[in-house]
């Protein structure tokens, strides 16, 4: 301004990140968001918001019939669904919960991955699991015998591994608005994976809402009218994403003014 430049001093509104699946999080890609001098710190967001904060991968229904994928994974020593909700619990408390900001766990489809797994699955046939599996379905059951609607099975059991209680884990179709002063604000409580009416979610079928609105889900990032849609924290390997890609570490920010600006990160970068 008159040919001075100043440097603004506002905090960021807040930061959606790309789908952070633990088990398989990129740790380049981490470090550019939470590490030492990454955006994070240095934009110091008042929200964060995480989606796909578990992979479950360990029992993922999608694998469950694949008997080689199975075989790799005992191998591998990545059976133990346990050892995977203390792995995601390890990478919240070491690597991304600050006390500054609002940490929030939007509701998303593997997250909702662990109650499938109790409603589908047969402990007898899985030793490995077969205790781990039988204390929380009797968690589940507690909770619908005491009427208990507001459970969440998923933050039920990052507690019990030492997840701070100011984590908020959003219940399914719970809003989220940031800014809502600003014409109507934009909604950031949904993963993607539901569309309207309970069909299956797109960034198609989202984009007429009529209302801003940032999602993850899509690993694909994009801009579709007053949607955006993040891509990944994770790694952009996932095995079964063959053939040409368009996964990208992709974030997005929301200014205090209301603006969103995606950054994708490169390298290892996320500026230069």
């Amino acid at each position: 301004r008159d040919g001075d430049v100043t440097k603004g001093r506002h905090r960021a509104e807040a930061i959606d990140w790309g789908d952070v699946h633990a088990e398989v999080y990129d740790r380049e890609v981490a470090q550019a968001c939470w590490g030492e001098g990454g955006m994070m710190d240095t934009m110091k967001p008042r929200h964060q918001m995480l989606h796909d904060l578990l992979d479950f991968r360990r029992r993922n229904h999608h694998d469950r019939r694949d008997p080689h994928i199975t075989f790799q994974k005992h191998i591998e020593g990545r059976e133990c669904v346990e050892g995977e909700m203390q792995a995601t619990a390890d990478l919240v408390n070491d690597l991304i919960y600050r006390p500054w900001t609002k940490t929030n766990v939007v509701c998303s489809n593997h997250d909702n991955a662990f109650l499938r797994w109790l409603k589908e699955a047969d402990y007898k046939s899985d030793p490995v699991n077969a205790r781990y599996f039988l204390e929380s379905q009797l968690a589940v059951y507690q909770a619908i015998e005491r009427q208990d609607h507001d459970f969440h099975l998923v933050e039920h059991a990052l507690r019990l591994k030492g997840v701070p209680e100011d984590v908020h884990f959003l219940r399914q179709d719970e809003p989220y608005s940031i800014l809502p002063d600003k014409s109507g604000g934009i909604e950031c409580g949904m993963h993607g994976d539901v569309g309207p009416n309970g069909a299956r979610g797109t960034p198609q079928s989202l984009m007429r809402m009529g209302r801003k609105a940032v999602t993850g889900h899509t690993p694909s990032a994009g801009i579709y009218a007053g949607l955006w849609v993040a891509g990944l924290t994770a790694r952009l390997e996932h095995g079964y994403n063959i053939g040409p890609g368009s996964w990208s570490h992709s974030q997005v920010i929301i200014q205090p003014n209301g603006k969103r600006q995606m950054i994708t990160i490169w390298n290892g970068k996320w500026r230069a």
